[in-house]
């Protein structure tokens, strides 16, 4: 949950290998200010496709129907969604229920469940001692199950220190059209303000995807596109969402 910033960087970034596929960011209001340096250099260093990096307009779902990923990056999640307004969250549920595919990372995995009215809602989940969200900063092990290990494409029994910052807790909450909710990753160590919950983190998701109506949508607490050394994990997992059958 950072200060945002208006998008300095040009609209796309180019294609750095074979790779065809389309990916837009939304780089609106409520969005961090260091979350789209990352992001471009992600795109940038490996065969993942080309990048679009758009300020808002993320509507109707008609024209986001061209593009093979959408990512809704760290920030604020409130302001994010008010950025966005009702057309732009209906067209983004339109998108992934029409089987396209959404990826929300920090905040972007704030707003991707259903804690609050002018979230998407696409997502089975609501955040452990909401009251409490804003848990602090610094690099957390996260550990990555069976599923996680094929998606993130990381050895069995890895735990990687991975940067957070004030990022959801989740746990499942009934939505309707949502299904096959799936834990990819879990926090091995916690964070909380001292009047917050105890044993609210540990063990608990730090990466979940699940299906909305035709597509899938995938959610990150932590920032693995922010630690240094680990942006190859990132990598890895857009790649696995760009070529993987939904059902995974």
């Amino acid at each position: 949950m950072e200060e945002s910033v208006k998008s300095p960087f040009p609209d796309f970034v180019p294609a750095a290998g074979k790779s065809d596929k389309r990916t837009v960011l939304y780089s609106g209001v409520g969005v961090a200010r260091r979350a789209l340096k990352n992001w471009r250099g992600i795109y940038e260093s490996h065969d993942l496709g080309s990048l679009e990096i758009r300020n808002g307009n993320m509507y109707p779902a008609a024209d986001l129907a061209g593009y093979d990923l959408v990512i809704l990056p760290g920030g604020d999640s409130r302001k994010m969604c008010a950025s966005l307004g009702e057309a732009g969250v209906n067209a983004l549920r339109e998108y992934v229920a029409a089987g396209g595919k959404l990826l929300g990372v920090c905040a972007g995995a704030y707003a991707v469940s259903h804690q609050l009215p002018q979230y998407l809602a696409i997502s089975p989940v609501v955040v452990v001692d909401y009251q409490h969200a804003h848990r602090g900063t610094g690099n957390l092990k996260v550990a990555f199950n069976e599923a996680g290990q094929l998606w993130f494409g990381v050895g069995a029994g890895e735990e990687h220190a991975i940067f957070y910052y004030n990022g959801p807790v989740p746990f499942e909450s009934p939505l309707e059209n949502c299904y096959d909710y799936q834990v990819l990753a879990t926090f091995r160590e916690e964070l909380r303000q001292p009047e917050g919950l105890p044993d609210t983190m540990v063990g608990w998701p730090a990466a979940w995807r699940n299906r909305y109506g035709l597509g899938a949508v995938f959610a990150i607490s932590p920032h693995i596109e922010q630690t240094a050394g680990k942006e190859y994990i990132m990598a890895n997992f857009i790649k696995s969402i760009l070529e993987k059958n939904l059902l995974g």
